[in-house]
Order: C-alpha cells, then structure tokens, then sequence
C-alpha cells in the first residue's frame, strides 16, 4: 500500500471559534478545514462534496480529500493484505493520487500520522495496520480514502468566489472530527448545509467571512 501522506509538518491550528458559533466561516482555507460544494457544483467528483483541505501549498493551492463519497466497497477487498479493516468503507477522496490509499484518524499517538488540526490525524497507514492487528486501537476508527482532490491555487480562487460558490468551513472541534470521520455517503455535505443555514439564521443571515453562496432563503438549507 502506498501511503499518500505527504510529509510537511502541520501547522498548529486555531480554535473552532465562539462556543456558541455552529459553523465559522472562513476567509481563508485552512488545513483541516472543510471546503462545501454549492448546489450548482456539476463537476463529476466535486458534486455535493466536502473536501476535508489536508496539505496546504505554498503557491495558494491545496490537496485534500472528499470525506464522504462511498464506494460499493470495503477497504479489505481493495487493499490487499488488510483483512482486519473488512469493516471500514472505501471512500473515493478524489481523482488524482495515482491510485495512493489515504487513511485520516483521531489517533494523535499513531506513529508516522500527522496532525491536521481539529482532532483530526492523516498518515501511518502501516502503524494503524499493527495496532489493529493487536487489538489496541479498533479498525473502524479509521477512515480511508482513495486518491485525493488536487487543487491549483487558480482553482481555490475561481471556488471560493462569490460565482464559484463554495465555502471554506470549521465546525466546533470534536463535531468537526466526528462528522468528517462518519461513515455516510452524501451526509456530509447535507449536514454541514444545514449548520450553515442555522449559523446564518443565529448572525441574523451574514456569514461570518467567506459568504460565497446566497443560501439564506430557506428551504432546505443548501448551499445555492
């Protein structure tokens, strides 16, 4: 297996925000934060994504992972020699990586991970293998990706737009990880819609930096 994790150092990452903010809005994205489509998004991969942002480039551009696009698969009957993970869905992170396997946990103690921020771990694939195997950490706290979305700083700019529509987003901490860790398909995106809408409802319809979709009308509380 080849392990996608790249090697730079993370950043220490700031708090969530108020304790009573449902979502913050960011002006700029961060590592470890979650980029949500808009409903208008029509590209194959990124439609109703939320790509958690896992490596920030120096250029402006950024590769992460799409956290909740499921595979008819499990990760064992992809990923030869991990019967122990037979539990754990394979989910497609995106279409670039040349077929690379990516694995994000809470796992702060998991030797060769590195931390993204917001209780969230990526890398040491062949740790967690051991730890599973013996029975120390469980094999459905780990969440696996293949391939990863790559994106050009030029993308980032076109995306967060007022035209492109997407939004870079920080939940409160243990709600970000838990949500990004879900096992879902497709409810990602829906959730954090829906804490949108309510952010926006509670600051009275204006987001808080970052205000790329409309978005506040209601309805089911997609990001237009």
């Amino acid at each position: 297996v080849k392990d996608d994790e790249p090697s730079e150092e993370a950043q220490p990452q700031p708090p969530a925000g108020q304790s009573d903010s449902v979502v913050r809005f960011l002006d700029r994205p961060e590592q470890g934060c979650l980029l949500l489509a808009p409903k208008h998004e029509f590209d194959h991969f990124k439609k109703n994504a939320a790509i958690l942002l896992h490596t920030m480039d120096m250029d402006g551009g950024a590769t992460g992972v799409i956290v909740d696009k499921a595979t008819a698969f499990n990760v064992d009957e992809m990923v030869p020699g991990f019967d122990d993970f037979s539990e754990c869905v394979l989910y497609m992170g995106g279409d670039d990586g040349k077929q690379s396997v990516v694995v994000v946990h809470p796992h702060a103690e998991l030797e060769g991970g590195r931390p993204l921020g917001m209780g969230l771990h990526i890398g040491g694939i062949a740790a967690a293998k051991r730890a599973v195997a013996e029975g120390t950490l469980e094999a459905g706290s780990f969440k696996f990706f293949f391939n990863h979305v790559k994106l050009t700083a030029v993308d980032m700019q076109n995306m967060l737009t007022p035209d492109g529509g997407w939004l870079a987003l920080m939940l409160p901490e243990g709600e970000h990880a838990a949500l990004t860790l879900k096992n879902s398909d497709g409810e990602v995106w829906r959730k954090l819609n829906a804490s949108v809408k309510k952010e926006r409802t509670r600051a009275g319809g204006v987001g808080d930096g970052g205000d790329a979709g409309d978005g506040g009308d209601g309805g089911d509380g997609d990001n237009e």
